[in-house]
């Protein structure tokens, strides 16, 4: 390279120094980041969109999402009014979430209830669920018009840092949270989509021999955007696809085992969702899992009576549950869903265990329950879970309201997608009287006794002095099948029932060994001894009598202490705690004593409690509550009432009697005064509303519009603050020549911008523009003094241009070019 000095025009050997290197074309350049842009927006939205499964018009997304990624690249590398541009694009994307913030403000709800749903249904975790009334279609709607406005930003701020800070690692944490958010839940995206953002990856963490600079022998990244492609930049995105395609055949995703650091960050998240979700709710959660109960955030809790649920039925004559969640697994810190090996056991094709009630009634029906009518209950969530589906005992399989809902395993209904705002469901209203010593071999007597005695008696069905446990372990035969007394409709619910009965009583007498050790000891230390699977009513009153009678109810009972069993904390230390204490605790000691028995959350509604105008009963937070149910094979699972001083001697749900003369303090004591709860108004516009009173319609669009605002002051601020800390590394540095040549680069920045166009050699005294020369071309070293002058001359400079510029363009100077 030769530089060639003349006396003429000096300015222009600094300026303009040529290199052996090419400057590549605009269109190379848009080309190079089109490409970026291609894989980083493709990989961070393909991963979130098919980890969470968000309701999505496909087509109108990927053609605003394209539009945006094939013009904003082009507007970076600009040279002429890029700043006006950038900043016009900005203000109109603001405005247009503002003119769209109905559709905004419900699409990050929908997204959040999204996620979190999904979360849920990967985890033992719970987080807070907002309760919205939108349908299906608007749904994907709002979701569609939130995530077009999150691509435009996203996509701006992408090719922003990229094309003019090569920011690379500012751009790949742009995108970590989009695949970060599913990984961390052990929730793997599709394939395709994690491949797309890891080769975006590789293209940044290799930025170094990517964005190489043009000028000068030392390889380094210029602001400014004006960069090539090296040549070997495609052979490492060749090599490093071979390996990710290695790497998914050889470890495919059901092989993936999340990271300890996962594990951590997760539990943090737990921690964070519970604080939130407190904020929101004052009940501690109790009745709105869907997933999991933890038992180590049941402390103290207090209700505000503030209703949550609305009930309609002409049905509710007395204390009637509404099954929200079932526990069929205790871990010692809580009660969560079958798994593994106890889910692999449940038989194939079997209906929800729920309506075997209804099969058992109707095919094999016994005394009163012959020509029974079935009724119809409506439910409205005003501000409980949405994902939450709270259903009677006995529902009836011709429900279209279950069209609506998902059967979770065996135990109970959980609302599809977002959630539902209100359902109706049929159902049998009242169980039949001791049902819990009611097998299906006594329904298949009864129906023998009624229908051939003379059969009866050949198979010998007089069997009155069985035990439960023996009546259940009878087999049906294809003798008694051939004699054609049973439908084909009572055969094929003989042999289910026979088969789920087996599976619960392998499943729901589980217990971990040491707590089903000590449980045994304190039953036999208060002379309960249960030695086989014994429903026997007496048994039952037994030890809800002792577990009535040596602890105490309160709704202040404090925490588990760390590393104590939840239960044996409860039935040995403390012997305090509300519901969900009292309802684990029996149904640990029924499991204990060989009796299958599941831990239920749900409400309790009873005629009790306040109806509105319209007949609604109006179910307040202190309804929500926990109660224990146990299996008979005559008629499937029936409600235990765990908790002292509920008085259920008049429910049909079951005979069993209770012991305790006081009403517990979470359960609903308000009278059937008048009271009216507004429903929310129809249509798109929903309402949010905490239980303190606070209205959330219309807050959100102004959240978003202010983090916006904070974000971009930030971000310019901490845009001047790196270059203002990258000026002063290069204006003292220890090389006073390469000082010199930073100073003088300061100084031509400042004055194009001043006066652009102008000619720098002309606006600069000529003995300084000597020493530039010097500390250019010269061998020898710019001495001290020397330096001081230029930098006194920078400083000064600096003020001076400063002071003349307007107050728009100080801004702009200052906070977006970091001048001055």
């Amino acid at each position: 390279m030769k530089h060639k000095m003349t006396k003429t025009k000096p300015g222009l050997l600094l300026g303009k120094i040529e290199t052996s290197q090419k400057e590549p074309s605009p269109v190379s350049r848009y080309l190079f980041y089109l490409l970026l842009s291609l894989l980083g927006v493709g990989g961070m939205f393909g991963c979130f969109l098919t980890a969470f499964s968000i309701p999505l018009d496909w087509a109108l997304f990927s053609v605003f999402t394209l539009i945006f990624v094939m013009v904003f690249p082009w507007i970076m590398i600009q040279k002429r009014f890029k700043l006006w541009i950038v900043t016009g694009i900005t203000i109109l994307g603001m405005l247009s979430v503002l003119l769209f913030h109905s559709y905004v403000q419900n699409g990050i709800l929908c997204i959040y209830n999204r996620i979190v749903s999904t979360y849920m249904e990967n985890s033992k975790y719970q987080f807070f669920v907002f309760s919205l009334s939108i349908s299906e279609q608007e749904q994907q709607l709002f979701c569609t018009v939130t995530l077009i406005f999150l691509a435009f930003f996203m996509v701006l701020l992408l090719d922003f840092f990229l094309t003019q800070f090569q920011h690379t690692i500012v751009a790949v944490l742009l995108t970590v949270p989009f695949i970060g958010a599913a990984l961390i839940f052990n929730i793997i995206p599709n394939l395709v989509a994690v491949g797309m953002l890891l080769c975006f990856w590789a293209f940044l963490l290799f930025g170094r021999i990517l964005f190489q600079n043009t000028k000068g022998k030392r390889k380094k990244r210029r602001i400014g955007g004006r960069n090539y492609i090296h040549p070997a930049a495609i052979s490492i995105v060749a090599v490093f696809s071979a390996c990710m395609v290695a790497i998914f055949t050889c470890f495919p995703s059901e092989s993936y085992q999340r990271a300890p650091i996962w594990d951590n960050l997760q539990t943090q998240l737990k921690e964070v969702s519970t604080t939130f979700s407190n904020l929101f709710s004052k009940s501690g959660q109790v009745g709105n899992a869907t997933n999991y109960v933890n038992l180590r955030t049941s402390g103290n809790i207090e209700y505000t009576g503030d209703t949550v649920l609305q009930v309609k039925s002409d049905s509710i004559k007395t204390r009637t549950y509404l099954k929200g969640f079932v526990g069929s697994v205790y871990d010692g810190d809580g009660w969560r869903l079958l798994e593994g090996e106890g889910l692999s056991r449940y038989p194939e094709g079997l209906p929800q265990a729920q309506l075997f009630s209804e099969q058992l009634i109707q095919n094999l029906p016994m005394g009163d329950e012959i020509g029974r009518i079935n009724q119809q209950m409506e439910i409205k969530n005003i501000a409980v879970n949405s994902k939450c589906v709270y259903l009677p005992y006995g529902i009836s399989n011709h429900n279209d309201g279950l069209e609506r809902m998902e059967p979770v395993q065996d135990g109970f209904y959980r609302a599809k997608g977002l959630g539902i705002k209100e359902y109706q469901v049929t159902y049998y209203p009242d169980l039949k009287d001791d049902a819990e010593n009611l097998t299906l071999y006594d329904r298949i007597a009864y129906q023998l006794n009624i229908q051939s005695s003379s059969v009866m008696q050949q198979y010998h069905f007089n069997h009155k002095d069985w035990s439960v446990e023996q009546k259940d372990n009878w087999r049906w035969s294809d003798e008694i099948n051939d004699t054609g007394i049973f439908s084909s409709q009572a055969v094929d619910t003989i042999q289910t029932v026979q088969e789920y009965t087996n599976f619960v009583s392998d499943t729901y007498t589980q217990l971990p060994e040491h707590l089903r050790n000590e449980l045994l000891q304190y039953l036999e230390q208060n002379g309960l001894e249960s030695s086989s699977r014994e429903l026997d009513s007496r048994f039952i009153s037994d030890v809800l009598r002792l577990v009535h009678s040596s602890n105490r109810y309160t709704l202040t009972p404090g925490d588990t202490p760390e590393g104590e069993d939840f239960i044996t904390y409860f039935l040995f230390q403390n012997h305090q705690g509300y519901c969900r204490h009292f309802a684990s605790a029996v149904t640990a000691l029924f499991r204990a004593a060989g009796i299958p028995a599941r831990y239920v959350e749900g409400y309790t509604v009873s005629p009790t409690n306040a109806q509105n105008k319209d007949g609604w009963y109006n179910i307040p937070d202190s309804s929500a509550h926990a109660w224990v149910e146990i299996y008979s094979s005559g008629i499937g699972w029936i409600p235990i009432e765990a908790t002292p001083g509920t008085d259920n001697r008049n429910n049909n749900n079951t005979s069993l009697q209770y012991y305790s003369d006081t009403v517990p303090e979470e359960q609903d004591t308000s009278s059937s005064t008048y009271s009216e709860t507004p429903s929310p108004s129809p249509g798109i516009q929903m309402e949010v509303e905490q239980e303190n009173g606070i209205h959330w319609k219309g807050f959100i669009p102004y959240t978003i519009v202010i983090v916006i605002f904070l974000l971009s002051t930030i971000g310019l601020i901490m845009n001047r603050k790196v270059k203002v800390s990258h000026r002063k590394k290069q204006l003292l540095q220890p090389d006073r020549n390469k000082a010199v040549l930073g100073a003088y680069q300061y100084i031509e920045k400042m004055i194009q911008f001043h006066t652009p166009k102008a000619d720098i050699s002309k606006r600069m005294p000529t003995n300084l523009y000597q020493l530039v020369l010097k500390a250019r071309f010269s061998q020898h070293t710019i001495t001290q003094q020397e330096l001081d002058s230029i930098l006194d001359y920078t400083h000064r400079l600096e003020r001076k241009l400063y002071e003349q510029l307007p107050f728009y363009k100080q801004f702009m100077a200052k906070y977006w070019k970091g001048l001055f």
